[in-house]
């Protein structure tokens, strides 16, 4: 598997929007290929430059789906978009909400390191009609471009595009790739992506985040295919299809689901 396959070739940079991407290009199982220019993955837009207005207009974005929590958007702030986009929250809450996450985004300390195993895996347990809301949302064409984030665009966000792909045919290999694709952005600290989210976070809590130090800094912001698969082990445990997950979990009628393969598929 070569880095064009797993890196969509029309990548586009929003000035202020960390890890900011398009799910397009992937291949599915049976040879078709997922459009570019209908759903973009992100971190929070609040920090979003009149440049990167500009340049969220320009996509054509319709709808940004905000999956943080009321408590991280009071802590760190409203999205901004150009005037032809419209907000939906979708709250799904961040490490499981934990208590300690209201503290630190109130405070700017993150002391700790979540287990983003058992966070992803409770997304699955906890979440799941929230993941359902997010993907009726997609199937609609009257709501396509959107951009769906949370906070850094790749632990909510991650699983949400995961459960998209995996929908639309692509291989789980192919999902988990684009899951850890978050890594490349958040690999240097000197790199703009990872510069963006801090600079946001710093605006709004007035102060740079404090992880204590460097090397938990990046570990907070790792992925592991460890966190991704725990996703796929959690949906078919005790001989549970995937198609069962999206049907009684997800609550997606097999119209809908037929939906999004036409809008997201070549």
């Amino acid at each position: 598997m070569t880095d064009d396959t797993l890196s969509p070739a029309e990548t586009v940079c929003v000035d202020g929007a960390p890890n900011f991407r398009d799910i397009g290009g992937y291949e599915t199982a049976d040879g078709r290929r997922v459009r570019y220019g209908k759903l973009f993955r992100s971190g929070m837009l609040v920090g979003v430059s009149d440049e990167g207005v500009a340049t969220l207009e320009a996509l054509g974005i319709r709808t940004v789906i905000d999956l943080r929590t009321q408590v991280e958007v009071d802590a760190l702030g409203p999205d901004r978009l150009p005037d032809s986009a419209r907000i939906v929250q979708i709250r799904v809450p961040s490490a499981g909400a934990d208590p300690m996450v209201a503290e630190a985004l109130k405070t700017g300390r993150f002391p700790y390191l979540p287990d983003l195993v058992s966070v992803n895996r409770a997304y699955i347990t906890d979440d799941a009609a929230e993941f359902g809301d997010l993907l009726t949302l997609l199937a609609d064409p009257v709501n396509l471009p959107a951009v769906v984030h949370c906070l850094g665009g790749k632990d909510r966000t991650g699983v949400g595009t995961a459960l998209l792909l995996t929908i639309l045919g692509v291989p789980w290999p192919t999902v988990q790739q684009d899951y850890l694709l978050s890594n490349a952005h958040f690999s240097d600290s000197g790199g703009d992506q990872p510069d963006s989210l801090n600079r946001v976070m710093a605006n709004s809590l007035g102060h740079a985040p404090d992880f204590g130090d460097e090397a938990s800094r990046r570990e907070f912001f790792v992925l592991r295919p460890e966190y991704i698969d725990v996703v796929l082990e959690e949906i078919t445990k005790d001989g549970r299809t995937f198609d069962d997950f999206v049907r009684n979990e997800l609550r997606l009628p097999s119209a809908t689901v037929e939906r999004l393969r036409a809008e997201f598929l070549e």
